[in-house]
């Protein structure tokens, strides 16, 4: 779904997204997201994150801009 900065913040990291939509599913590859980013008036760009690793600070959290979109894939059993 869509989701807005909470009131008051001016940034949001994917971490804290994807608290906002629930969290991960039962299904999700947490190793494996990918946060698509189009500029204005430039080339899309994929960022790919793995949320094991930014918990455990391997990782630094992606910080989110307007229009970003966060897909995490689904594990395969």
């Amino acid at each position: 779904g869509t989701y807005n900065f909470p009131q008051g913040k001016t940034s949001v990291t994917l971490l804290e997204a994807i608290a906002m939509a629930g969290g991960f599913s039962d299904i999700a590859n947490i190793t494996k997201i990918k946060v698509m980013r189009k500029p204005h008036g430039g080339k899309s760009k994929v960022i790919h994150a793995n949320a094991k690793a930014i918990i455990s600070g391997k990782q630094r959290d992606v910080e989110l801009e307007p229009g970003d979109v966060v897909h995490v894939m689904e594990a395969l059993f």
